[in-house]
């Protein structure tokens, strides 16, 4: 199996976390190559800030050195964050939801769908690679005996396996690690974002982030599959300052998010 590998969206400083993630996948006895490529919106103006409101996850220095030291990627850039108009889209949210949270999730969602497709772009020649499979940063496998079991005739054109969100979460699927051909995929990360908005205007609300999903990949005519991977969220590397960096006690409540400048406040 020759695998490109997408790590995208924002880095969370896990260069320990995301090398380790690679030995194990390049020590598998049915993966032949991993390549990696990357796409993190950071800026140094972005440094000591939060990644997002609810939580002390911040913005680490320029973590180039790290990347090309230890990740080795065939292509990475690493560039600021980009505005999106939210123009149209609902502006009702779940139950016990906030005008802030569904602004915020809108803005997250749509920069994530953005940084992944500008990563799937750093690829030359997709046609070497059996599947493409995006990939968080901050990801690692909770059980090291666990025997990576994607074969070529489980990638359909048509099917996307989603990795089973209940070891961190709770939530079968999410949006953090999942895995398809060539075909399956492009077809996905290319249009996911219209089709995302297209759905949040079909249902007249933003979602919930956690079951959106897998919903949007059927409405794409595509199948979801729940991949039982034993997949976490590491916290072994994430630290700043001595705070961890999913530390809410020690957090500055007031602290706004390195985007903040970059939402339409008027929509609040």
């Amino acid at each position: 199996m020759k695998i490109a590998l997408l790590v995208s969206g924002i880095y969370k400083n896990s260069t320990v976390v995301l090398s380790d993630f690679l030995t194990y996948l390049r020590n598998q006895p049915n993966i032949e190559v991993v390549d990696v490529y990357m796409h993190f919106w950071w800026d140094k103006k972005y440094v000591g800030k939060r990644y997002r409101i609810d939580h002390l996850s911040i913005v680490e220095d320029d973590p180039s050195n790290d990347i090309e030291t230890h990740i080795k990627p065939v292509k990475y850039v690493l560039e600021p964050q980009v505005k999106f108009n939210l123009n149209g889209l609902p502006k009702a949210c779940e139950a016990g939801g906030s005008s802030l949270q569904r602004e915020i999730g809108y803005f997250s969602t749509l920069s994530q769908i953005e940084s992944l497709e500008r990563c799937l772009k750093l690829i030359d020649n997709p046609e070497r690679y059996d599947c493409i499979w995006r990939h968080r940063a901050d990801l690692f496998i909770q059980d090291s005996n666990y025997i990576f079991n994607i074969t070529d005739t489980m990638l359909k054109d048509s099917c996307i396996w989603i990795a089973d969100g209940q070891f961190f979460t709770g939530w079968p699927y999410g949006d953090w690690s999942f895995i398809g051909n060539r075909v399956s995929m492009t077809t996905f990360i290319n249009n996911w974002g219209a089709h995302f908005r297209e759905y949040c205007i079909s249902i007249g609300k933003f979602p919930h982030i956690h079951l959106y999903f897998p919903r949007v990949i059927k409405y794409m005519s595509m199948e979801p599959i729940r991949w039982h991977i034993p997949i976490n969220i590491s916290r072994k590397s994430d630290k700043y300052k001595g705070y961890l960096i999913m530390d809410t006690v020690n957090s500055n409540l007031g602290l706004e998010p390195f985007f903040w400048d970059l939402m339409d406040k008027t929509r609040l």
